[in-house]
């Protein structure tokens, strides 16, 4: 029997669902330990060294570079040992990173300050992959849901993290602390509430996977169940050769690159037309603000379209935006607009980890979403300088052509994907189709 014709809807038992109220506020935490780079870290850089050119642009460098650098040994880590601990790890070292540039700008430090960036991007690299809890804990006809909440709680994080960054900034100051030193502190005792919830998370996600006939008895297709079959473990160069994730990477580097080639230059771009920066975190959060609106709406979407046609979608509507943001006059135009290309993202963020989950099993899933990660880095550390070459070059128009690109690239790769199937991993026929 196919996992969409089960006769009733599989819902969470209650011990799954203590683990994703867990994992929730876990993510909306460290999310919002790492957003502080965003709004803090150029201003930082600036109080060490009196610049914020050189030094300020590094600070997104050497962040993003950690989070590449553990990508890859993260997920394999969580396949060998589970999620929990990798994920305690993660929070525990954002913590620590935290705390170390709260005192490396007390002590007027850069060196220190640079070695907390680093700890700062290796931790939120690991902690950030809980959203695989997500297609661990729900049942298989309801995975894209899962990995979709789970990209809602990144969101609320991206969303509410600046704003909390920006009301500590502004308590700092009226109770005569220093508003670049004291919030530092403040998040990090948010990223040590993420490690108590690690401790305390019980049963661990990858075993709920490799048992889910378990925790779901009335689940009627055992080919979909994890573990049903033996699956052997593959290497990252052997998981990037297979189609479904090759394409997804792909994919979510061009719609990464859309988002970070528009997102950077929006502050630049409305300050030289007079407006305040208050009016720049607007349109920032708007873009945030689709996402957390869409998330969980997307996932229920995936499970009942399937993923082909949810990224389709995705790339209408990014294309669109693409096209438009760079040129759009109206400020409330271009907040709508921020707000559909942050559904558009949502929607690709999740369709190609729900790509990814049904072509890996659970003894790879971790090494397979590294790549999706590593897709995101590579586009944080690539497009916000080609953009700014472009920007430089041809003005602000420009970028829609930057956009158009990618877009074309994404509905290639989309066109060559062929379904697994909702709630199941691909079967030997559909890896045969899906070979490269």
């Amino acid at each position: 029997m196919n996992i969409l014709n089960q006769p009733h809807r599989l819902l969470l038992p209650p011990v799954l669902t203590g683990i994703l109220r867990r994992v929730a506020v876990f993510q909306v935490c460290v999310t919002v330990g790492y957003e502080i780079i965003f709004v803090l870290g150029t201003l930082s850089a600036q109080k060490l060294t009196g610049t914020d050119r050189v030094f300020g642009v590094a600070t997104i460098t050497v962040f993003a570079l950690g989070q590449l650098a553990i990508a890859l040994p993260v997920g394999k880590l969580m396949d060998k040992y589970g999620r929990r601990p990798v994920l305690l790890l993660g929070s525990l070292l954002e913590t620590g990173a935290l705390v170390l540039m709260g005192i490396a700008l007390f002590a007027g430090s850069s060196v220190w300050f640079c070695l907390g960036l680093l700890l700062l991007g290796l931790g939120s690299g690991a902690a950030q992959m809980a959203f695989l809890v997500g297609g661990d804990i729900y049942p298989p006809n309801r995975k894209a849901e899962g990995l979709g909440l789970m990209t809602g709680y990144i969101s609320i994080g991206i969303v509410g993290g600046p704003y909390l960054v920006g009301l500590l900034y502004d308590v700092s100051s009226v109770i005569g602390w220093d508003p670049l030193i004291a919030p530092w502190f403040c998040i990090s005792l948010l990223t040590a509430l993420a490690s108590w919830l690690m401790i305390g998370l019980q049963p661990e996600p990858l075993e709920v996977v490799r048992n889910h006939q378990q925790y779901y008895p009335n689940l009627h297709d055992p080919a979909a169940v994890d573990g049903a079959e033996p699956y052997l473990v593959r290497s990252a160069g052997a998981l990037i050769t297979h189609y479904p994730i090759f394409a997804s990477v792909g994919i979510m580097i061009c719609f990464q690159g859309v988002r970070m080639s528009i997102v950077p230059l929006l502050t630049l771009i409305l300050e030289a037309g007079g407006h305040p920066l208050s009016l720049s975190s607007l349109m920032v959060a708007a873009m945030g603000l689709g996402m957390v609106l869409s998330s969980s709406i997307i996932g229920r979407i995936g499970d009942k379209w399937g993923r082909k046609k949810s990224l389709l979608l995705a790339v209408a509507i990014g294309s669109i935006c693409a096209i438009f943001i760079p040129r759009v006059s109206s400020l409330i135009g271009l907040f709508l607009l921020l707000v559909a290309l942050g559904v558009a993202f949502s929607t690709a963020l999740t369709m190609t980890r729900v790509m990814i989950t049904d072509a890996a099993n659970s003894r790879e899933r971790g090494t397979a979403m590294a790549l999706n990660s590593i897709a995101i880095g590579i586009a944080v550390v690539l497009f916000p300088t080609i953009s700014s070459y472009v920007l430089s070059l041809r003005g602000w128009p420009a970028i829609a052509w930057v956009g158009i690109l990618l877009m074309v690239v994404a509905l290639t790769l989309l066109l060559f994907y062929r379904d697994a199937g909702m709630g199941k991993r691909d079967t030997p026929g559909d890896m045969k189709a899906n070979e490269r």
